[in-house]
């Protein structure tokens, strides 16, 4: 599958932005992503990394993604659009069924259950946290 099928399956809509399709279709590597708000940074980071390291199986993408926030607002809608973008392609591990080609995806907040988000450190996840308890859990 290409990023940009990919892409259009997880958000519904009809293309990445070059800029998403750039970060997707080369190395990991530390990078500045500055571009304006409402853009889709979130969806370019979190699907660059989905389809590199889940879809292509690419063993040079860690396993694990990181979002550490500081708002709880922030950590909510972050929560939500990967959590979608995870159903949208049968990604998403519910907690019982067996890990191994699921993601887990696990919030790291106040007044929240994180799950077993360390008990399987050998598989993919999704970490996403305010900063006070992804400090303290990470």
């Amino acid at each position: 599958m290409t990023f940009d099928a990919f892409f259009t399956q997880a958000t519904g809509k009809p293309e990445p932005y070059d800029y998403q399709r750039r970060l997707a279709e080369g190395a990991c590597e530390s990078r500045l992503v500055s571009v304006p708000t409402g853009l889709g940074k979130t969806a370019a980071v979190t699907l660059a990394w989905l389809w590199n390291r889940v879809d292509q199986g690419s063993g040079r993408w860690p396993r694990r993604l990181v979002y550490c926030l500081p708002m709880r607002t922030l950590v909510e809608q972050t929560y939500s659009e990967c959590r979608r973008w995870l159903e949208n392609h049968g990604l998403l591990w519910n907690g019982v069924e067996p890990h191994s080609g699921k993601v887990g995806l696990h919030l790291l907040m106040g007044g929240e259950d994180a799950g077993e988000w360390d008990v399987y450190p050998e598989e993919n996840a999704i970490l996403i946290g305010t900063q006070d308890l992804s400090l303290i859990h990470i």
